[in-house]
Formats: structure tokens, sequence, C-alpha cells
């Protein structure tokens, strides 16, 4: 499968142009430019995908995207502030995607899980990179709540498991995301992040 390369598409655009400082401050300070930056960088990433869509054709299977959103222990803001300044330009990439018959995975490290439904409701079907060491990205809870509608990429722990753990414990990890995230399907082995 063909994909697109990993764009940015909200959050993580505007920190590279405003600054990582700066895009916090306006989130709180200045939401209407947020919600505005994010409105015309969906519409530049919109434009950039229906024109590799149109050179590719069949050939392109994927569109692929990243965004950072969340640190270990949750989201960097509320998800009420995400819902309302980024879900609404991320949601209308993902569906010009659909238009175009394309799988829609995200790249976002972190744990998610207080987004994860809005996600699946605007068209999510990968889940890249997986962070199942973290409390709200337990394997189960994913499995149970989300596998119907997701694929998930990820899930061996590159910050204990990989680094730290012997050839027997990533084996085991391996084999236990597997048998949970992988039941039925619906799952990808690798790490969960760059090794």
């Amino acid at each position: 499968a063909v994909k697109t390369d990993g764009w940015t598409p909200t959050f993580s655009q505007l920190c590279e142009l405003f600054g990582m400082e700066t895009a916090l401050y306006n989130v709180a300070a200045a939401p209407e430019l947020m919600e505005a930056s994010a409105c015309r960088i969906a519409d530049l990433v919109i434009g950039l995908l229906r024109k590799i869509h149109a050179e590719a054709g069949r050939q392109l299977h994927i569109f692929s995207t990243a965004d950072d959103l969340a640190t270990q222990r949750g989201m960097m803001f509320s998800p009420a502030t995400w819902r309302r300044l980024f879900k609404p330009s991320l949601a209308r990439q993902f569906a010009a995607a659909k238009d175009l018959g394309l799988i829609v995975w995200l790249h976002a490290c972190g744990d998610l899980s207080a987004i994860l439904p809005d996600l699946v409701d605007i068209g999510l079907d990968v889940l890249e990179p997986t962070q199942a060491h973290l409390p709200g990205m337990r394997p189960e809870r994913l499995k149970r709540e989300f596998g119907r509608h997701l694929t998930f990429f990820g899930a061996t722990s590159t910050q204990t498991t990989l680094p730290f753990g012997s050839t027997a414990d990533v084996r085991k990890e391996v084999r236990e995301r597997i048998g949970v995230l992988g039941a039925d399907g619906g799952y990808i082995p690798s790490p969960d992040h760059t090794v």
C-alpha cells in the first residue's frame, strides 16, 4: 500500500508556525486565531492531497498524517478545546481523504483516550503509534471499545520493553499485543515509536 507522508495537519503545524510556547498560549489567549489558522492549514492539506491523488491515482491507498495532541498523561489541552479549535479542520481533512477512497492513518503519540471516540467519529482508520504502556491506552480497553473501528499500529514499548527488557520480555510483550489487539484482526505489530 502506498501512503502520503505524515503531514502535520493542525496543532503541530501551528507549533511550527508560531513556536510551541506561543501556540499553547494562543490556544487560551487567541482561540479565534488558532481556529482560523487550523482552517487555513486544512485548506492547504486538502488541496495538496487532491493534487497528489490526481497524480498517483489508484496507486495511493492511505492518507497518512500526524499531530502532537497529547502527553503521556493526557491531552495537552482540554478535549473541549480540541473539539472547538482543531477537530473541525481535521474532520475536513479526513472527509477529503475518504471522498478519494483512502484509508485514514494518524500518527499521534501519547494518551489520546479522551478524544478517541471523536477520531473514530470523523473517520480515523489506523491509530499509530498506540502507546499501550500508558494508563489510558491499555490494549484490552482499546480493543474492547474501538477494535471494531480502528486498526492499531505499534504497542511494543520503546520506553520500557525494547530498551530495557530481555529478548524474552520483548517476545512476551509482542505475543501479548498480538493476542489482545490482534484478536480477529486489526493490529499491525510494531514498536510504538521510532527505535
